[in-house]
């Protein structure tokens, strides 16, 4: 038979991302404010700038987004074959001459929330180090 996901799991899943994402914009506003504090006081008076802060911008961002991109390749390799799937029965749907069945409604429907479900947690995975670093970053920069 077709596996069809839980709706309630897809309907969580893109509710904690939306709350994730809104706290990764807030924390990133916090910590370009922070830094750009730290750059303009480097930019006063270069002998005593905080060159320690001012080597992990770089770094930290390019870990995040490196993780972040390297999950998102290995999930869209995994939706790719319900994609190409739902494609094809699209398409022959399209040619058939006929109404869908109920059965076919049924395929699609469940792999078409197979792929939102898994495109909703896909997003989740990959923003997740990037949040976690500007959520860190943000904690280390209000206690200074």
């Amino acid at each position: 038979m077709f596996f069809f996901p839980d709706p309630t799991k897809f309907a969580a899943s893109f509710w904690r991302n939306a709350l994730a994402l809104s706290e990764t914009a807030q924390a990133s506003r916090e910590v370009i404010l922070r830094r750009g504090t730290i750059i303009g006081a480097a930019a006063r008076d270069p002998m005593r700038a905080d060159y320690a802060e001012l080597g992990l911008m770089g770094f930290e961002k390019a870990r995040a987004f490196s993780l972040s991109g390297v999950s998102l390749l290995a999930d869209w390799a995994a939706l790719r074959e319900d994609c190409i799937a739902q494609g094809r029965d699209f398409a022959a749907l399209a040619i058939a001459g006929r109404a869908p069945t109920p059965a076919d409604m049924l395929r699609l429907g469940a792999r078409g929330l197979r792929i939102a479900s898994g495109a909703s947690l896909a997003f989740g995975r990959a923003l997740a180090p990037i949040h976690k670093t500007a959520s860190a970053n943000r904690r280390r920069l209000s206690r200074g």
